[in-house]
């Protein structure tokens, strides 16, 4: 199921631009953002843009995490 037919017209997908000063200002002008960990979310901490970072492990990392948990 795609995000656009989860969450309808609320929602706008934005690729994050390569210059940096672009990326900041699209950041702040978000209300929520969702993002793969990483630099990224850094970002969007210091935007004081809320954030919801979602990640899909591979099988090895998912048992991994299962045993310690």
């Amino acid at each position: 199921m795609g995000f656009q037919k989860l969450f309808g017209d609320i929602s706008e997908i934005h690729l994050a631009p390569a210059d940096s000063r672009a990326r900041a200002e699209l950041f702040a002008s978000a209300a929520l953002a969702i993002s793969a960990p990483g630099s990224a979310t850094l970002e969007l901490a210091l935007a004081g843009t809320p954030t919801i970072a979602l990640l899909r492990p591979d099988l090895a990392t998912y048992v991994a995490g299962r045993l310690f948990l």
